[in-house]
């Protein structure tokens, strides 16, 4: 139920700061010898929305990230379905339920061992 568009908006406030935030922490890892990732974890909202519009919000400053190198790991598409099914990935509250929380897991095993 957040709205975090402006987050991903670089021209704002806001968005300018989170961009920094993250390129700064990319550049740290780095230098550490650790790698950096961006875990994108979508909300109903964020679901819906992405169905309407063809197009998730946060997806050109996602792809900016990966252009500068940043390793993106977006998982809506593991939780995609038709705007009427979205709440069968949902408890109460908004937080995955347990099958959502499955897929991601796998996902994320499987992503984070590449």
């Amino acid at each position: 139920g957040r709205d975090l568009a402006f987050c991903f908006q670089e021209e704002a406030g806001f968005g300018a700061l989170y961009t920094a935030i993250v390129r700064s922490m990319a550049r740290g890892a780095a230098q550490h010898g650790a790698r950096f990732r961006i875990l994108l974890l979508p909300g109903k909202d964020d679901l819906a929305e992405r169905a309407h519009a063809g197009r998730g919000y946060w997806e050109d400053w996602c792809a900016r990230r990966q252009a500068e190198g940043v390793d993106v790991v977006d998982l809506t598409p593991v939780l995609e379905r038709p705007v009427e099914e979205l709440g069968a990935w949902f408890a109460p509250q908004g937080h995955y339920n347990p099958a959502a929380s499955e897929r991601v897991a796998q996902e994320l095993a499987r992503r984070l061992t590449l």
